[in-house]
């Protein structure tokens, strides 16, 4: 830990005064994760991490501008000491004491007088009834902020963000972490020159020097560029200026004196890719800046919990690649917790987008960048929960409502603790080092039991099957074709393997488990390592694999492109009936599972029945049984010739966890 400059000596002297209780030690991994995480006992959320008391006790400008209000629970010694308190609790628990960084859309206008805004849409007086325009920190940090117009997101246009608040004359307020600050706005030790990340960082670690929380969970306008993607904004010519001169100069007849609407125009038709690419490494440097700042004030290793979702392709497009974050800061210091409910009252729902797109958050991410931890936020048993089943199963009793509901439940939780990726070294192991059991884990899986048991104790360790194939290669390339035809508007620009497309190629049968990308591909098949698919699929490549790629992947197994050419391949491990969706891997015991689900999640689901077939098994020829890991049943099934074929009924909605074991 580097020493604290003078600048941080008096603060910490500050702290150091309202400290009561001793701290535990700092929950950390053996090999310097900080964060109890584990890819073998898959712990849950709480017990990772969580908020501590008053560590956080308000939005963003409650903590950045603390010092403004006397009576914020900061400055106030015996609040501080409950805080230390809980904070002290929470590491002897083994959980790293945490703050939320969040704020709203409204907030920079509901910070402002009622009648400031004319036409201003009725939500941002709700927001403001929370009392916003009278507290000192946010008149503060509003003041703060329209004191400084040159440092204000902008758009491709040169106007201010979002679009749509310039009618009534609002705007977010928000500041790219990206922007260069002139030193007079630079905290007293970066007088040689910062960015609003940098300031922000040293803001922020004025308040953890009170409460010693150096757990961060980022959430909105903190955990990436807010509200639309890069091609809209944040083109601040201080933002563009530092971009100019990282190393992509001016071309084609565009230079610094162009109109911002033609340098825009620019940069997301000729370098996108690049744009992109000092977009992430700028927030990486924010985060960095954090865990120094955060740490230097408490003594302790920082922790970044960043708010992640949609998926890894589509997180490029809002400041967010975990390849460039590992670059820029420690991965032990470094979280990401991925948000794809789609069973929510607010979202598109089950029917519309079944719960298996979710994994094209984390699993996907999990094998393009292995050095990052990833978590899920996952849907559980509780009353929001319930809610959203009711809202999209309206046709449904209330018994086929909770017999639905569960049995997505299952499904979902099954197939996320189970996807399995190669790290850079070549092993096997889970996507997810940590799950939530819904939002700050307020969920329940009880009524699934023996179901948390069974997929934590269950840990896989080898392929059985083919493996999802990601490049890197691909994703940049469909980025850049995109932007080129979408150019500045505010429109989707379609990137590489979304979230429908892998439901699609899983639900078809393709019986994927197992993801691998660029970054592992060179470990595959070599030495004594045991992580080799059956067969590649690489689907959405549209011939844009690069050639180096498409061989290194052949030399190990045959490449496909669809679940139909993945069937259409001899000597697969797994294949399933038309209908079925499953897949299979060997747990760190050796033992075969098996997972096979009806993936049908419309109301009029039906139940299903099919074959399926097993060669190249371990397992001696004879008669063996299967056994069911959740309810316990079991049936015979011969191997002859180190292959089986069985057959299997399927309830509506279902999914069976099975294993073979000898007779």
């Amino acid at each position: 830990m580097c020493n604290p400059a003078a600048y941080w000596a008096a603060t910490l002297t500050v702290a150091a005064g309202l400290a009561t209780t001793a701290w535990a030690s700092e929950p950390m991994c053996p090999d310097g994760d900080v964060g109890d995480t584990s890819y073998t006992a898959l712990p849950f959320q709480s017990q990772v991490y969580n908020l501590c008391f008053n560590c956080s006790p308000g939005l963003e400008p409650a903590e950045l501008f603390f010092q403004e209000n006397p009576q914020s629970p900061f400055s106030n010694p015996s609040k501080m000491a409950q805080t230390r308190e809980d904070v002290a609790a929470k590491e002897k628990a083994g959980v790293v004491p945490s703050a939320g960084i969040q704020r709203w859309e409204a907030t920079f206008a509901a910070s402002f007088p009622k009648g400031t805004f004319v036409g201003e849409p009725d939500w941002v007086d709700a927001d403001r009834d929370k009392g916003f325009s009278q507290m000192p920190e946010f008149i503060a940090w509003r003041d703060w902020i329209a004191g400084h117009p040159e440092y204000a997101d902008m758009a491709a246009d040169g106007g201010t963000m979002p679009a749509a608040f310039r009618a009534w004359g609002g705007s977010w307020g928000h500041i790219s972490p990206l922007t260069p600050l002139d030193a007079k706005d630079c905290p007293p030790d970066r007088q040689a020159g910062c960015d609003w990340g940098d300031d922000y960082a040293a803001r922020w670690a004025l308040s953890s020097a009170r409460t010693g929380a150096y757990g961060l969970i980022l959430s909105d306008f903190s955990d990436s560029q807010p509200g639309f993607s890069s091609n809209v904004h944040d083109f601040n010519p201080r933002i563009i200026a530092t971009f100019i001169a990282s190393g992509t100069p001016y071309d084609g007849g565009v230079s610094a004196a162009s109109p911002l609407p033609d340098q825009a125009n620019w940069i997301v038709s000729s370098h996108f890719g690049q744009w992109n690419d000092f977009i992430a490494a700028g927030y990486a440097k924010f985060y960095a800046a954090l865990t120094a700042r955060v740490g230097a004030a408490t003594g302790r290793k920082a922790l970044i919990v960043d708010q992640c979702g949609l998926t890894p392709a589509a997180r490029r497009l809002f400041g967010t690649d975990a390849r460039i974050a590992a670059q820029h800061l420690s991965p032990h210091d470094y979280l990401c917790m991925w948000d794809g409910h789609v069973i929510q009252a607010d979202r598109a729902g089950p029917i519309e987008s079944p719960p298996i797109q979710e994994l094209a958050g984390f699993a996907l991410a999990a094998a393009r960048e292995p050095l990052i931890r990833n978590g899920a936020n996952l849907e559980a048993d509780d009353e929001p929960y319930w809610t959203a089943i009711g809202k999209f199963y309206p046709t449904l009793g209330p018994e086929d409502q909770r017999e639905v509901g569960q049995k997505l439940l299952k499904r979902l939780w099954v197939w996320s603790a189970w996807a399995h990726v190669a790290d850079r070294s070549g092993h096997v192991r889970r996507a997810i080092a940590f799950a939530s059991r819904d939002y700050w884990d307020g969920g329940s899986l009880a009524a699934l039991d023996p179901l948390s048991k069974v997929i934590r104790a269950t840990v896989p360790a080898r392929p059985f099957g083919p493996a999802l194939y990601y490049s890197v290669a691909v994703e940049r390339a469909v980025e850049q074709t995109a932007a080129r035809n979408i150019g500045t508007r505010d429109r989707e620009i379609p990137t590489y393997l979304p979230a429908a497309d892998l439901q699609t190629l899983i639900d078809s049968g393709a019986p994927v488990g197992y993801y691998v990308s660029d970054a592992a591909l060179a470990t595959i098949g070599k030495g004594s390592a045991r992580n080799a698919p059956s067969a590649w699929i690489v689907p959405g490549a549209g011939g844009l694999l690069p050639a180096a790629e498409q061989s290194a992947l052949q030399s190990v197994a045959p490449v496909v492109t669809s679940a139909d050419a993945l069937a259409a391949l001899p000597d697969q491990p797994l294949k399933l009936s038309k209908g079925l969706a499953g897949f299979g891997f060997y747990d760190a015991g050796g033992k075969l599972i098996l997972v096979v689900s009806n993936p049908a999640t419309r109301s009029d689901a039906q139940p299903i029945s099919g074959m399926v077939q097993l060669t190249n098994l371990e397992t001696a020829d004879g008669v063996h049984q299967l056994r069911n890991l959740l309810t316990g049943a079991s049936q015979p099934v011969t191997v002859s010739g180190h292959s089986a074929t069985f057959p299997i009924e399927l309830a509506r909605w279902d999914t069976v966890v099975l294993t073979l074991a000898q007779s």
